[in-house]
């Protein structure tokens, strides 16, 4: 008992119980939520009778049920509603407040020769290769990903992995469109050479990598018309809170040209009113961006910072409509946002596009249509290289048409139709 973890040990469990439920309620918790989780705690009271509430108390409620504390993914769903409402009570007993936090996905098992040469290889990108956070995450991943599927195939031994291993898994991601695979490629290249250059594997495997061709500027941008784009801003309330925040991220994204992730990102601080500029530094390539604080925009904006944000203390200033109030976790949640009434909208849009970057890429094209410069169209981008704009032009339909060639005119010159 003398190393249990105790929590408010002179606060009664009917005030604990009362003051919680007022702090969901403060937070903005589904009226679902509101019932069910106070529901959970009297089980506990219950259980608990005269003894106060503590981690150990905690454990052996959720074990007299069958649940498991630490290993969610042995539960069900059911059970692990009712280890999330006792987990959010002791966190709120302890600190005096409810919290949102996501327990982490548990990487996939693999053995401790496999782990050895992960963590191997994590040094080596942030020590000698360096790169974002977020690459030498996408490198460990798909490393791990390699080694679980070794794993599955043949006893997990560096030393076993052979040529044709690496041609099934390669083929194990054949589902995946020509540039996802190709990225993949480039990343296990990447392991596979540490391997052999730490002398892990005795021979360099990345040879034997399949070659995955891709066509440079073969794609042509989605894009979305002014009346697409009309349609898809109609089909938001924007008389509701929730219908005031998205509209101010689907005008954000189509009028400004940020991508999800700075628009999951954005902070109270990037913007300037008495400047009337945004001011960011992007998620993606870590430069700095400035841009007008278009008219809409600011006032969209307006509507919902002052009708409809939820009271938190946090700086970004795009909040979740329900509670935990928190700022969105990714970017992600700004691309669903955007599918829903583009679903909504039941507009046309290619296979495997019509997400919200092609918002991006109309700013682009429309830039175009005016007749503003690649450089301007760059910098309103915040693209780092005049290349990655170039994949513009082929969107710009208005100048192609006048650089066509009429089919008349061909033949009067003697020339193959």
């Amino acid at each position: 008992m003398g190393k249990e973890k105790s929590t408010n040990a002179s606060v009664s469990f009917e005030k604990l119980l009362s003051d919680a439920q007022l702090e969901l309620t403060r937070q903005g918790y589904s009226k679902l939520t509101l019932k069910y989780y106070p529901n959970i705690w009297k089980r506990l009271s219950r259980f608990a009778g005269t003894e106060l509430l503590s981690e150990e108390l905690a454990e052996r409620f959720l074990n007299s049920l069958g649940i498991s504390r630490i290993s969610p993914s042995q539960n069900t769903s059911y059970q692990n509603r009712i280890r999330c409402a006792v987990n959010l009570l002791l966190r709120y007993a302890s600190e005096n407040s409810i919290r949102f936090s996501i327990s982490p996905k548990p990487p996939v098992p693999l053995t401790d020769e496999f782990e050895n040469a992960l963590q191997k290889y994590h040094h080596f990108c942030r020590e000698h290769q360096g790169g974002k956070p977020e690459t030498i995450k996408s490198k460990l991943r798909s490393a791990r990903k390699f080694l679980f599927f070794i794993s599955t195939r043949t006893r997990p031994n560096l030393c076993k992995i052979k040529p044709v291993h690496i041609s099934e898994f390669m083929q194990s991601l054949s589902n995946l469109c020509t540039n996802t695979l190709s990225n993949q490629r480039y990343l296990l290249k990447n392991f596979l050479n540490f391997l052999w250059a730490y002398g892990l594997h005795k021979d360099k495997l990345s040879l034997f990598l399949p070659k995955v061709r891709v066509y440079q500027n073969i794609s042509i941008p989605m894009v979305y018309s002014p009346e697409d784009v009309a349609c898809i801003l109609d089909k938001v309330d924007r008389g509701s809170p929730v219908g005031k925040r998205d509209y101010a991220i689907i005008l954000i994204a189509y009028r400004l040209g940020l991508r999800a992730s700075d628009i999951c990102r954005l902070k109270l601080d990037d913007i300037h009113w008495e400047q009337s500029k945004i001011t960011i530094r992007q998620v993606k390539t870590g430069v700095p961006l400035e841009l007008p604080l278009i008219q809409d925009v600011g006032n969209a904006l307006i509507d919902y910072l002052k009708y409809s944000r939820p009271p938190v203390s946090y700086r970004e200033i795009f909040i979740t409509a329900h509670g935990p109030l928190r700022p969105f976790g990714n970017s992600r949640t700004v691309t669903l946002i955007f599918k829903k009434y583009r679903l909504l909208s039941e507009i046309a849009v290619p296979r495997r596009q019509g997400g919200i970057h092609g918002l991006r890429n109309s700013l682009a094209s429309k830039l175009l249509s005016f007749g503003f410069p690649l450089k301007t169209i760059s910098d309103v981008l915040g693209h780092e290289s005049l290349e990655s704009t170039r994949c513009y032009l082929k969107v710009d339909i208005q100048s192609l048409r006048k650089a066509s060639l009429n089919p008349d005119d061909l033949q009067s010159e003697g020339l193959p139709s």
